[in-house]
């Protein structure tokens, strides 16, 4: 999502803000970009993947 938020050019409302997701993000592209790359970052280095697979796996919505 990095990778993909850095690089995008077009501007656009970049919107993943629903419940399946551990950190919801929502901002205004490219203008934003560095500022989202960099709150990813700090979630990457904060939880470990098994957190964020425990969060995932206790939301009922998701079967």
């Amino acid at each position: 999502m990095q990778t993909f938020i850095r690089n995008l050019q077009k501007r656009t409302h970049f919107f993943a803000n629903t419940i399946s997701n551990f950190y919801p993000v929502s901002a205004y592209l490219p203008k934003e970009s560095e500022k989202i790359v960099t709150e990813l970052q700090q979630v990457m280095d904060t939880f470990s993947e098994e957190e964020m697979q425990e969060y995932r796996n206790s939301l009922k919505s998701l079967g």
